[in-house]
């Protein structure tokens, strides 16, 4: 039953006889099973092994940081910076070179702020 069939099943009932107690019952009926298929996605998942989206962060800085704490989170920076500073040091690779790989690091650092990171 969608939103829209709720409405007007309410909008029926409500003009019965006994309307404010169907209606306060098919209210619960449907919070109840709204509640229970959240609850029974998130157990097959956590059977299936599978990670519940709701207990990660939606940002992979955020999620290192609350995964590992600090330790974990600054080891995460440092694979950016070490890259970065390997990557400017190095004279093999002419300056577009550099500048089109460290575009390529700020474009997956800022990919990381808004997306879960599923290399790891």
């Amino acid at each position: 039953m969608d939103i829209a069939d709720a409405r007007t099943a309410f909008a029926l009932i409500e003009k019965t006889r006994l309307g404010e107690l169907k209606a306060a019952l098919l209210q619960a009926a449907i919070r109840y099973a709204a509640r229970r298929s959240e609850y029974a996605l998130a157990d097959a998942a956590a059977k299936a092994g599978l990670e519940d989206a709701r207990t990660r962060a939606h940002n992979a800085f955020i999620d290192w940081l609350t995964a590992g704490g600090i330790p974990a989170f600054l080891l995460y920076l440092s694979l950016f910076g070490s890259a970065l500073a390997l990557l400017w040091k190095s004279s093999e690779l002419s300056r577009p070179e550099r500048i089109a790989l460290t575009a390529a690091f700020v474009g997956y650092a800022v990919h990381n702020l808004f997306v879960f990171d599923n290399l790891y």
